[in-house]
């Protein structure tokens, strides 16, 4: 990673941080979210896909926040994230009351990175839910449907 990369990566970390301060999984473990998004990006390779990563709910999760929290297109180019990572995060953003198969087919699968940031972020939910319908939780299975549909439509021809 240049020195660019990483200036870049900080700047997406601070603000992915920023952006998830407070919010908590809702699962029995009740992790911090900001601990998915980095678990999400820690199995990205390359510092484009990890920076998706790291905002990749960033975006959709602060819409009612206030201004200098909430997280946009515009401030993600006002903090100088390139255009091509602002592509992936918007492709990963999940418009208000979208059908979840088109919102896999329509802008999650013809972006490039975020289908690869799309398949990591269903591997961490799903490991997640899945540890949470093992202790009996019902509840998840209607997610872990969800997240088997999008990776058959990620990883379709």
């Amino acid at each position: 990673m240049s020195s660019k990369e990483q200036d870049i990566y900080a700047a997406a970390y601070a603000i992915a941080e920023r952006a998830h301060a407070g919010q908590f999984r809702n699962l029995p473990d009740a992790r911090p979210y900001f601990e998915h998004v980095k678990d999400v990006a820690a199995l990205m390779p390359t510092w484009d896909l990890k920076t998706v990563a790291i905002l990749h709910d960033a975006i959709e999760d602060t819409t009612e926040k206030p201004e200098g929290i909430k997280v946009t297109e515009e401030s993600l180019r006002h903090a100088g994230i390139p255009e091509h990572i602002i592509a992936g995060v918007v492709a990963m953003t999940k418009p208000e009351g979208a059908n979840y198969e088109a919102y896999i087919r329509e802008r999650v699968k013809p972006n490039a990175l975020a289908r690869l940031v799309k398949l990591a972020d269903n591997y961490v939910n799903l490991k997640d839910r899945l540890a949470a319908l093992i202790a009996g939780d019902q509840s998840v299975a209607a997610k872990i449907h969800d997240y088997g549909l999008s990776l058959k439509i990620l990883t379709e021809e």
